[in-house]
Protein backbone atom coordinates (compact mmCIF):
# COMPACT_ATOMS: atom_id res chain seq x y z
CA UNK A 1 0.00 0.00 0.00
CA UNK A 2 1.46 3.32 -1.03
CA UNK A 3 1.78 6.36 1.16
CA UNK A 4 0.08 8.36 -1.60
CA UNK A 5 -3.02 6.18 -1.30
CA UNK A 6 -3.11 6.61 2.47
CA UNK A 7 -2.64 10.37 2.08
CA UNK A 8 -5.52 10.47 -0.42
CA UNK A 9 -7.78 8.61 2.02
CA UNK A 10 -6.88 11.06 4.80
CA UNK A 11 -7.27 14.18 2.63
CA UNK A 12 -9.87 16.57 4.07
CA UNK A 13 -13.13 16.61 2.09
CA UNK A 14 -16.86 16.68 2.61
CA UNK A 15 -18.74 13.50 3.47
CA UNK A 16 -20.29 13.39 -0.01
CA UNK A 17 -16.89 13.79 -1.65
CA UNK A 18 -15.46 11.05 0.56
CA UNK A 19 -18.29 8.69 -0.36
CA UNK A 20 -17.77 9.40 -4.08
CA UNK A 21 -14.02 8.82 -3.70
CA UNK A 22 -14.52 5.55 -1.81
CA UNK A 23 -17.00 4.24 -4.38
CA UNK A 24 -14.56 5.07 -7.18
CA UNK A 25 -11.80 3.29 -5.24
CA UNK A 26 -14.02 0.23 -4.85
CA UNK A 27 -14.46 0.10 -8.64
CA UNK A 28 -10.72 0.62 -9.24
CA UNK A 29 -9.79 -2.13 -6.79
CA UNK A 30 -12.19 -4.63 -8.41
CA UNK A 31 -10.72 -3.88 -11.86
CA UNK A 32 -7.16 -4.31 -10.58
CA UNK A 33 -8.07 -7.57 -8.85
CA UNK A 34 -9.44 -8.97 -12.11
CA UNK A 35 -6.29 -7.91 -13.95
CA UNK A 36 -3.98 -9.48 -11.36
CA UNK A 37 -5.81 -12.82 -11.48
CA UNK A 38 -5.74 -12.87 -15.31
CA UNK A 39 -2.01 -12.12 -15.45
CA UNK A 40 0.56 -14.91 -15.80
CA UNK A 41 1.85 -16.57 -12.65
CA UNK A 42 5.47 -15.83 -13.67
CA UNK A 43 5.75 -13.08 -11.08
CA UNK A 44 3.95 -15.01 -8.37
CA UNK A 45 5.50 -13.25 -5.38
CA UNK A 46 4.88 -9.79 -6.84
CA UNK A 47 1.27 -10.70 -7.64
CA UNK A 48 0.70 -12.12 -4.16
CA UNK A 49 1.88 -8.82 -2.68
CA UNK A 50 -0.42 -6.93 -5.05
CA UNK A 51 -3.36 -9.17 -4.13
CA UNK A 52 -2.74 -8.66 -0.41
CA UNK A 53 -2.49 -4.89 -0.93
CA UNK A 54 -5.73 -4.80 -2.93
CA UNK A 55 -7.53 -6.90 -0.29
CA UNK A 56 -6.33 -4.58 2.45
CA UNK A 57 -7.40 -1.50 0.47
CA UNK A 58 -10.77 -3.09 -0.21
CA UNK A 59 -11.29 -3.77 3.50
CA UNK A 60 -10.44 -0.16 4.36
CA UNK A 61 -12.72 1.27 1.65
CA UNK A 62 -15.66 -0.96 2.61
CA UNK A 63 -15.24 -0.22 6.32
CA UNK A 64 -15.10 3.53 5.71
CA UNK A 65 -18.15 3.39 3.43
CA UNK A 66 -20.06 1.46 6.08
CA UNK A 67 -19.16 4.08 8.69
CA UNK A 68 -19.72 7.21 6.57
CA UNK A 69 -22.46 6.48 4.04
CA UNK A 70 -26.00 7.00 5.32
CA UNK A 71 -28.12 4.20 3.87
CA UNK A 72 -31.21 4.90 5.94
CA UNK A 73 -34.56 5.79 4.41
CA UNK A 74 -34.47 9.16 6.16
CA UNK A 75 -31.83 10.68 3.86
CA UNK A 76 -33.07 13.75 1.98
CA UNK A 77 -33.43 13.46 -1.78
CA UNK A 78 -31.11 16.44 -2.26
CA UNK A 79 -28.33 14.55 -0.51
CA UNK A 80 -28.51 11.38 -2.60
CA UNK A 81 -29.39 12.78 -6.00
CA UNK A 82 -26.85 14.33 -8.32
CA UNK A 83 -27.45 17.26 -10.63
CA UNK A 84 -28.56 15.99 -14.03
CA UNK A 85 -29.34 12.48 -12.79
CA UNK A 86 -32.77 11.28 -13.83
CA UNK A 87 -34.98 8.79 -12.07
CA UNK A 88 -37.39 6.52 -13.93
CA UNK A 89 -40.89 7.21 -12.70
CA UNK A 90 -43.62 4.75 -13.48
CA UNK A 91 -46.89 6.24 -14.65
CA UNK A 92 -48.87 3.01 -14.59
CA UNK A 93 -52.01 2.84 -12.53
CA UNK A 94 -52.11 -0.95 -12.33
CA UNK A 95 -51.68 -0.93 -8.57
CA UNK A 96 -54.03 -3.30 -6.82
CA UNK A 97 -55.14 -2.65 -3.24
CA UNK A 98 -54.05 -5.24 -0.72
CA UNK A 99 -56.56 -6.48 1.82
CA UNK A 100 -55.28 -7.20 5.29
Amino acid sequence: MTTEWVAEIKRPRSVDELIDFLKAERVRIKKEERFVWKDDRIYLQKQDTKILTLNYQKMIVEELLDEVEDCSMEVSLERVSKLGKSFPISTTTDLQPISI
